[in-house]
Protein backbone atom coordinates (compact mmCIF):
# COMPACT_ATOMS: atom_id res chain seq x y z
CA UNK A 1 0.00 0.00 0.00
CA UNK A 2 1.15 3.40 -0.37
CA UNK A 3 2.25 5.72 2.40
CA UNK A 4 0.36 8.77 3.10
CA UNK A 5 0.85 11.58 5.11
CA UNK A 6 -1.67 12.19 8.11
CA UNK A 7 -2.84 15.44 6.92
CA UNK A 8 -3.51 13.62 3.32
CA UNK A 9 -5.29 10.63 5.00
CA UNK A 10 -7.71 13.13 7.03
CA UNK A 11 -8.71 14.58 4.32
CA UNK A 12 -9.20 11.27 2.55
CA UNK A 13 -11.43 10.51 5.22
CA UNK A 14 -13.40 13.40 4.98
CA UNK A 15 -14.38 12.42 1.89
CA UNK A 16 -15.78 9.34 2.46
CA UNK A 17 -17.71 10.82 5.32
CA UNK A 18 -18.83 13.37 3.19
CA UNK A 19 -19.71 10.94 0.29
CA UNK A 20 -20.67 7.60 2.20
CA UNK A 21 -24.35 9.11 3.39
CA UNK A 22 -25.42 9.93 0.22
CA UNK A 23 -24.30 7.16 -1.67
CA UNK A 24 -25.99 4.74 0.95
CA UNK A 25 -28.89 5.90 0.48
CA UNK A 26 -28.93 6.49 -2.98
CA UNK A 27 -27.78 2.75 -4.05
CA UNK A 28 -29.86 0.86 -0.71
CA UNK A 29 -32.77 3.01 -1.85
CA UNK A 30 -32.68 4.09 -5.48
CA UNK A 31 -29.90 2.32 -7.35
CA UNK A 32 -29.74 2.28 -11.19
CA UNK A 33 -29.17 0.03 -13.66
CA UNK A 34 -25.55 1.51 -14.10
CA UNK A 35 -24.57 0.70 -10.55
CA UNK A 36 -21.82 -1.71 -10.97
CA UNK A 37 -19.39 -2.90 -8.92
CA UNK A 38 -15.81 -2.98 -8.60
CA UNK A 39 -14.95 -5.54 -11.39
CA UNK A 40 -10.63 -6.42 -10.71
CA UNK A 41 -8.99 -8.87 -13.30
CA UNK A 42 -6.75 -10.38 -10.50
CA UNK A 43 -6.90 -13.03 -7.58
CA UNK A 44 -5.14 -10.09 -5.47
CA UNK A 45 -8.47 -7.64 -6.05
CA UNK A 46 -11.18 -10.39 -6.72
CA UNK A 47 -9.93 -11.65 -2.82
CA UNK A 48 -10.32 -8.54 -1.85
CA UNK A 49 -14.05 -7.62 -3.35
CA UNK A 50 -15.17 -10.54 -1.18
CA UNK A 51 -14.23 -9.48 1.90
CA UNK A 52 -15.30 -5.48 1.65
CA UNK A 53 -17.38 -4.52 3.57
CA UNK A 54 -19.25 -1.33 4.58
CA UNK A 55 -16.61 -1.13 7.68
CA UNK A 56 -13.77 -1.19 5.91
CA UNK A 57 -13.99 1.61 3.53
CA UNK A 58 -11.56 4.32 5.25
CA UNK A 59 -10.20 7.03 2.85
CA UNK A 60 -10.64 8.66 -0.91
CA UNK A 61 -6.77 10.16 -1.04
CA UNK A 62 -6.10 12.19 -4.15
CA UNK A 63 -2.16 12.82 -4.83
CA UNK A 64 -0.10 14.41 -7.44
CA UNK A 65 2.92 12.26 -9.52
CA UNK A 66 5.16 13.95 -11.91
CA UNK A 67 2.78 15.85 -13.97
CA UNK A 68 -0.79 13.83 -13.41
CA UNK A 69 -2.82 13.25 -10.61
CA UNK A 70 -4.22 9.74 -9.06
CA UNK A 71 -6.06 8.44 -6.48
CA UNK A 72 -6.06 5.34 -3.74
CA UNK A 73 -9.07 4.09 -1.73
CA UNK A 74 -7.77 3.27 1.57
CA UNK A 75 -9.30 0.43 3.54
CA UNK A 76 -8.98 -0.59 7.21
CA UNK A 77 -9.86 -3.84 8.84
CA UNK A 78 -9.29 -6.20 5.90
CA UNK A 79 -7.33 -9.65 6.58
CA UNK A 80 -4.11 -9.92 6.66
CA UNK A 81 -2.91 -10.34 2.96
CA UNK A 82 -5.44 -8.96 1.71
CA UNK A 83 -5.29 -5.77 -0.37
CA UNK A 84 -5.70 -3.10 1.55
CA UNK A 85 -5.85 -0.38 -0.83
CA UNK A 86 -7.81 0.57 -4.26
CA UNK A 87 -5.36 1.91 -6.58
CA UNK A 88 -7.42 4.55 -9.29
CA UNK A 89 -6.66 3.87 -13.00
CA UNK A 90 -4.44 1.46 -12.38
CA UNK A 91 -1.21 3.59 -11.65
CA UNK A 92 -1.98 5.99 -14.79
CA UNK A 93 -2.01 9.50 -13.65
CA UNK A 94 -5.29 11.83 -14.69
CA UNK A 95 -4.60 14.69 -16.50
CA UNK A 96 -5.94 17.44 -13.30
CA UNK A 97 -7.24 16.86 -9.61
CA UNK A 98 -10.44 17.59 -10.75
CA UNK A 99 -10.45 14.84 -12.78
CA UNK A 100 -9.16 12.12 -10.27
CA UNK A 101 -11.32 12.77 -7.72
CA UNK A 102 -14.13 12.46 -9.93
CA UNK A 103 -12.87 9.24 -10.77
CA UNK A 104 -11.90 8.55 -7.53
CA UNK A 105 -15.68 9.16 -6.14
CA UNK A 106 -16.85 6.61 -9.22
CA UNK A 107 -14.83 4.40 -7.96
CA UNK A 108 -16.06 5.03 -4.33
CA UNK A 109 -19.79 4.31 -5.41
CA UNK A 110 -18.67 0.97 -6.98
CA UNK A 111 -16.74 -0.02 -3.76
CA UNK A 112 -19.83 0.71 -2.02
CA UNK A 113 -21.92 -1.42 -4.26
CA UNK A 114 -19.51 -4.56 -3.77
CA UNK A 115 -20.09 -3.73 -0.10
CA UNK A 116 -23.79 -3.30 0.28
CA UNK A 117 -24.14 -6.74 -2.38
CA UNK A 118 -21.53 -8.96 0.31
CA UNK A 119 -24.11 -7.38 2.96
CA UNK A 120 -27.00 -8.86 1.14
CA UNK A 121 -25.87 -11.68 0.31
CA UNK A 122 -24.44 -12.54 3.94
CA UNK A 123 -21.93 -14.65 2.55
CA UNK A 124 -19.90 -16.97 4.64
CA UNK A 125 -16.34 -16.85 4.01
CA UNK A 126 -15.46 -19.75 5.59
CA UNK A 127 -17.41 -21.76 2.95
CA UNK A 128 -15.48 -19.72 0.14
CA UNK A 129 -12.43 -21.97 -1.27
CA UNK A 130 -9.92 -19.03 -1.18
CA UNK A 131 -10.59 -17.98 2.58
CA UNK A 132 -7.61 -19.31 3.83
CA UNK A 133 -5.70 -18.54 0.96
CA UNK A 134 -3.92 -14.85 -0.05
CA UNK A 135 -1.94 -13.56 -3.28
CA UNK A 136 1.43 -11.90 -3.78
CA UNK A 137 1.91 -10.19 -6.89
CA UNK A 138 5.43 -10.45 -7.98
CA UNK A 139 6.13 -8.71 -11.35
CA UNK A 140 2.68 -9.65 -12.12
CA UNK A 141 3.14 -12.81 -11.30
CA UNK A 142 0.42 -13.61 -8.84
CA UNK A 143 1.56 -16.36 -5.85
CA UNK A 144 -0.04 -18.31 -3.92
CA UNK A 145 0.28 -18.09 -0.06
CA UNK A 146 -1.60 -20.24 2.94
CA UNK A 147 -3.15 -17.74 5.35
CA UNK A 148 -2.06 -19.58 8.01
CA UNK A 149 1.43 -18.29 7.02
CA UNK A 150 0.57 -14.87 8.21
CA UNK A 151 -1.01 -15.63 11.43
CA UNK A 152 0.08 -13.17 14.36
CA UNK A 153 3.08 -12.30 12.54
CA UNK A 154 1.71 -8.61 12.26
CA UNK A 155 1.78 -8.22 15.95
CA UNK A 156 5.47 -10.22 16.59
CA UNK A 157 7.02 -7.74 13.52
CA UNK A 158 5.61 -5.03 15.66
CA UNK A 159 7.02 -6.48 18.88
CA UNK A 160 10.32 -7.31 17.69
CA UNK A 161 10.60 -3.45 16.37
CA UNK A 162 9.19 -1.98 19.73
CA UNK A 163 12.66 -4.18 21.46
CA UNK A 164 15.06 -2.83 18.76
CA UNK A 165 16.54 -0.13 20.87
CA UNK A 166 18.65 1.11 17.46
CA UNK A 167 15.61 1.75 15.12
CA UNK A 168 18.01 1.14 11.64
CA UNK A 169 17.56 -2.71 12.58
CA UNK A 170 13.71 -2.44 12.95
CA UNK A 171 12.59 -4.53 9.85
CA UNK A 172 10.79 -2.28 7.63
CA UNK A 173 8.88 -2.40 3.93
CA UNK A 174 12.13 -1.22 2.66
CA UNK A 175 14.54 -3.99 3.74
CA UNK A 176 12.63 -6.59 3.08
CA UNK A 177 11.88 -5.37 -0.85
CA UNK A 178 15.86 -5.08 -0.48
CA UNK A 179 16.00 -8.44 0.98
CA UNK A 180 13.58 -10.11 -2.46
CA UNK A 181 15.63 -8.26 -4.89
CA UNK A 182 18.56 -9.95 -3.87
CA UNK A 183 17.07 -13.73 -3.85
CA UNK A 184 15.61 -12.44 -7.04
CA UNK A 185 18.71 -11.78 -8.64
CA UNK A 186 19.95 -15.12 -7.03
CA UNK A 187 17.61 -16.84 -8.06
CA UNK A 188 16.81 -15.40 -11.90
CA UNK A 189 20.43 -13.59 -12.61
CA UNK A 190 17.88 -10.08 -12.03
CA UNK A 191 15.43 -8.23 -10.42
CA UNK A 192 12.72 -10.60 -12.14
CA UNK A 193 9.90 -14.02 -12.52
CA UNK A 194 10.47 -16.39 -14.51
CA UNK A 195 8.00 -19.32 -14.02
CA UNK A 196 10.33 -22.18 -16.01
CA UNK A 197 12.84 -21.19 -13.41
CA UNK A 198 10.77 -21.01 -10.58
CA UNK A 199 9.27 -24.23 -11.16
CA UNK A 200 12.82 -26.06 -11.15
CA UNK A 201 13.80 -24.48 -8.10
CA UNK A 202 14.27 -26.43 -4.82
CA UNK A 203 12.12 -26.20 -1.90
CA UNK A 204 14.30 -23.81 0.11
CA UNK A 205 15.55 -21.43 -2.83
CA UNK A 206 11.43 -21.58 -2.87
CA UNK A 207 11.29 -21.15 0.97
CA UNK A 208 13.41 -18.24 1.21
CA UNK A 209 11.92 -16.09 -1.47
CA UNK A 210 8.46 -16.45 0.15
CA UNK A 211 9.54 -15.64 3.64
CA UNK A 212 9.65 -11.93 1.83
CA UNK A 213 6.66 -12.52 0.20
CA UNK A 214 5.11 -13.25 3.67
CA UNK A 215 7.12 -10.02 5.58
CA UNK A 216 5.78 -8.07 3.02
CA UNK A 217 2.23 -9.39 3.31
CA UNK A 218 2.48 -8.76 7.12
CA UNK A 219 3.25 -5.17 6.98
CA UNK A 220 0.63 -4.61 4.58
CA UNK A 221 2.38 -5.06 1.32
CA UNK A 222 1.34 -7.70 -1.36
CA UNK A 223 2.89 -6.47 -4.52
CA UNK A 224 6.39 -6.37 -5.42
CA UNK A 225 7.75 -3.81 -6.61
CA UNK A 226 6.63 -1.85 -4.15
CA UNK A 227 4.19 0.99 -5.38
CA UNK A 228 6.18 4.44 -5.95
CA UNK A 229 6.17 7.60 -2.97
CA UNK A 230 3.82 9.94 -3.79
CA UNK A 231 5.31 13.71 -4.71
CA UNK A 232 2.57 15.60 -3.33
CA UNK A 233 -0.74 14.79 -1.17
CA UNK A 234 -3.79 16.39 -0.89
Amino acid sequence: MHKHSEAAMKAGQRRVREALPRLKVEILGNRLPTDIGLAPNTRNGNQMCRHLRMRNIHALVIYSRGAGWLFDIVLRGMPLGVANTIVGGNGKPFASKAEAEERGLAMLRAAVVTATDNTRAKSDMGDDPEANIRWFNLHGCEIQIPATLLEGLDEALAALSASLWDHRLRPTAASASTQLRIRLVEMFGTDTFVPEIWNQASDQAKLQIAANFIQLMAMGHDRYPLPQQMEMVS
